[in-house]
């Protein structure tokens, strides 16, 4: 992979350090997929959730190489509530 803002590290790295509810991890070069992931409340949007969503975006717009951004909820039931 060619360097990018974020790569699949250093996206990995960010959800450790940051991120509870989300995660963001690059799939391949400019192909980037945010999972909101709280199954267990259907993947409601709570402030903590909305501002973590709020962060990624930041490093998304930040990142010369992103080209599209999936979204998706965690679990089997809900995309969000």
């Amino acid at each position: 992979m060619a360097s990018s803002m974020i790569d699949l590290s250093q996206a990995d790295r960010l959800h450790a350090e940051r991120f509870q509810n989300i995660t963001l991890h690059c799939l391949e070069r400019g192909v980037l997929l945010l999972t909101i992931d709280r199954p267990k409340v259907l993947n409601a949007l709570n402030s903590d959730t909305l501002l973590e969503i709020e962060q990624a975006l930041d490093c998304v717009i930040n990142d010369v190489d992103a080209r599209v951004l999936l979204v998706t909820g965690g679990g089997e039931k809900a995309f969000v509530a």
